[in-house]
């Protein structure tokens, strides 16, 4: 494989992983199941306009791309039902505390403008 389609798929990866890792960071992932990764997928590959001698190295990476996505959300879920086991053994004063220390970690509260400095919605 030539160095610029190393370039170009590392380039497409980074930002895939970048992207999902935003889209974490904010709860939008929950709203990106399977289906939105293969349209993104699709996106790029008709973007690349790959040539055959390029579908061998592009479908490993498919293959990759796609595993790491199920693997993020099977982490991210049993993040999810982890979290909230706790919070149900948890007094409202405790459940304060983790939300608060929760919305820190990820940069929320009123250092970065939420008038409300707690993470409601959030589900992570």
């Amino acid at each position: 494989m030539n160095k610029r389609m190393i370039w170009i798929l590392s380039a497409a990866l980074l930002s895939g992983v970048s992207v999902a890792a935003i889209a974490s960071n904010h709860g939008m992932d929950k709203h990106h199941d399977g289906k939105y990764h293969e349209a993104r997928i699709t996106q790029l590959e008709q973007s690349l306009k790959l040539q055959d001698k390029q579908l061998e190295a592009w479908n490993a990476y498919k293959k990759q791309m796609s595993e790491m996505a199920q693997t993020h959300e099977k982490n991210r879920d049993a993040m999810q039902a982890t979290r909230q086991a706790l919070m149900s053994q948890l007094s409202p004063e405790q459940q304060k505390t983790l939300k608060s220390m929760h919305d820190e970690k990820k940069g929320k509260g009123k250092d970065r403008g939420d008038k409300k400095g707690s993470s409601e919605g959030c589900k992570h």
